[in-house]
């Protein structure tokens, strides 16, 4: 299974693992990380995305209430700092293969 999302419920992520577990699927938390500049960047340049996914985002982004991604990235981070299990894999920006590369390799390894 795979959950293509930051997910900052830890009992989401929780049960995701009781259910990998019940049906004897191994379960691998991973998160693609890059620097925080990066994160709010990439965001922004989603804004003008014609993508369905990236359009909600930017509306919920833009909501009076809206945690700013740089808080949200720096929610992230602690909470993987709190996770040891999860690998954190860093990201190349502007390099698709080699970002492809990295979580494959990590998650062979089991190296954080």
């Amino acid at each position: 299974m795979i959950v293509p999302q930051f997910l900052h419920r830890e009992e989401f992520i929780d049960e995701l693992e009781d259910v990998a577990a019940q049906a004897g699927a191994r379960f691998l938390e991973l998160c693609l990380v890059s620097s925080r500049d990066q994160a709010a960047a990439q965001f922004d340049a989603r804004a003008g995305s014609s993508q369905a996914n990236h359009r909600a985002a930017t509306m919920l982004q833009s909501a009076t209430d809206a945690r700013p991604v740089e808080e949200l990235y720096d929610a992230m981070i602690a909470m993987t700092e709190n996770r040891p299990q999860t690998l954190r894999v860093n990201i190349v920006p502007g390099d698709v293969h080699e970002s492809l590369i990295r979580p494959r390799d990590a998650t062979a390894q089991g190296a954080r």
